[in-house]
């Protein structure tokens, strides 16, 4: 039983791959290599030139994502290795979807390889989706307060003054959470003590966001 679990991530992954590759065939039977030769042709270069700047800068800022989520686990690895980690993590989990199973594995089997415990590595994968999930907060606060009606369903059918109200609760919530991560003591949970990160790294992961 401990030989086979200990084969189940490698079966695993390769389950993923095996998937992943009928999902592309299954969506591309119908595309000819004329066609989408074609239609990369007609993309004008200054196009690609931006979306490749773009994405580089995309996923330099997420590089910061993890360096932050190292230094809140308390176990500061060096930036190489963090954008290592970081960008093998991103690149598999923005391709292939799953991110919470994807990229979070290549986490673990990197920051293990470093040295880090996997309860440290369980706060950094942590630590990194409520980026995340902070960085969305603030953008659909401003959208809402920039442009309500561009919101697809609800800024048709709802008045402007409600989706003034979700922004300012999404504001709110950010606002909870940094003043929130001042206030709070560390707690246990499961025999681990759990804490906020501190106000100066709440900010910065609010601004990175």
């Amino acid at each position: 039983m401990k030989g086979l679990l200990r084969h189940l991530p490698a079966a695993l992954g390769l389950a993923l791959l095996v998937g992943s590759i009928y999902v592309v065939l299954a969506e591309f039977r119908h595309l000819k290599l004329r066609d989408i030769t074609e239609a990369l042709r007609a993309i004008p270069t200054s196009a690609l030139i931006f979306s490749f700047v773009w994405t580089f800068v995309s996923y330099f800022i997420l590089t910061f994502y993890d360096r932050l989520g190292t230094i809140y686990a308390g176990n500061k690895i060096s930036y190489g290795r963090v954008a290592f980690a970081s960008f093998c993590a991103y690149s598999l989990s923005h391709n292939l979807g799953f991110a919470a199973v994807s990229g979070a594995a290549v986490r673990y089997r990197l920051y293990a390889h470093w040295g880090m415990t996997p309860f440290e590595i369980g706060k950094t994968v942590a630590f990194c989706s409520l980026t995340f999930a902070l960085g969305g907060l603030v953008l659909g606060g401003f959208i809402l307060f920039a442009e309500p009606l561009a919101v697809p369903f609800f800024g048709q059918h709802l008045p402007v003054y409600a989706l003034y109200g979700v922004g300012a609760l999404l504001w709110t919530i950010v606002i909870g959470y940094v003043s929130l991560s001042r206030l709070i003591p560390p707690f246990r949970v499961f025999g681990h003590d759990i804490a906020l990160p501190g106000f100066k790294l709440a900010v910065y992961q609010v601004i990175l966001a």
